[in-house]
């Protein structure tokens, strides 16, 4: 028997998610016209202080990328209404409900990462991706360390936990995959965000984001998993900042 999306919510339960088609093509479409909506825009606002179109700066890049997230996050958010759900719990913006899964996936996730770090510099390895130095850097020379560290550590991690392991686990979860699944697939997905960057840095991006999954199919909350995230690459910041001194 089908339950209307608002009965459900009435007597307590989760109202249906969107299709898994859909909602990647949801994600997949919001993200490309997001990028290039914000492109656009950032191009014109540089062409009217600078005289001219391109967009060479890491700052200006960081910040447009931060911008396109919000955006997208945005352009989701409106169509979870239409299915007769709150964006608040579709996108599992709630309080964990079992809190010693996030501690423990949280400290799994911070404690491989320093790990990884220490190996890769005792193997002189780079330790950092080339690109996040070229951005502190830039930042450090433009006196706009402010504007770096609230993208990285916070836009970026919350605007990215909340389209992966919210709203693309949600319409996931509940297929055929299951929830083992959907941490999978959401681990894949993300890790193509991070492209061109070296197999073996995806390799471990893809095992952060299904440590990332797992807090999110134990707690039902993106919470712990943007609390983990935002632990992620502030470290990786104070890394930079460590190498680039």
């Amino acid at each position: 028997m089908d339950v209307n999306p608002q009965a459900a919510l009435q007597m307590g339960q989760r109202a249906p998610a969107l299709s898994w088609r859909w909602t990647i093509f949801l994600v997949i479409v919001t993200a490309f016209f997001s990028n290039v909506f914000v492109a656009y825009c950032f191009d014109i606002v540089h062409l009217v202080l600078f005289g001219y179109p391109s967009i060479n700066s890491s700052i200006w890049s960081l910040a447009s990328g931060a911008l396109s997230i919000v955006l997208q996050t945005a352009f989701l958010a409106a169509f979870v209404p239409s299915n007769g759900c709150r964006s608040k719990e579709y996108f599992g913006l709630q309080l964990p409900k079992k809190p010693r899964y996030a501690i423990i996936g949280i400290t799994a996730v911070i404690g491989l990462l320093l790990l990884r770090l220490t190996f890769l510099a005792r193997t002189s390895s780079p330790v950092i991706m080339p690109d996040v130095l070229e951005e502190y850097r830039a930042a450090k020379d433009a006196g706009a360390f402010s504007i770096l560290f609230f993208a990285l550590v916070v836009i970026y991690p919350l605007g990215e936990e909340l389209i992966f392991r919210g709203f693309m686990f949600r319409g996931l979860e509940n297929t055929r995959i299951g929830k083992t699944g959907a941490i999978v697939v959401t681990a894949l997905m993300w890790s193509a965000t991070h492209t061109p960057y070296v197999l073996s840095y995806l390799f471990w991006v893809f095992i952060d984001g299904l440590l990332l999954g797992w807090i999110r199919s134990r707690t039902e909350s993106v919470l712990g998993t943007s609390i983990a995230h935002m632990g992620l690459n502030l470290i990786v910041l104070i890394e930079a900042s460590l190498i680039v001194a």
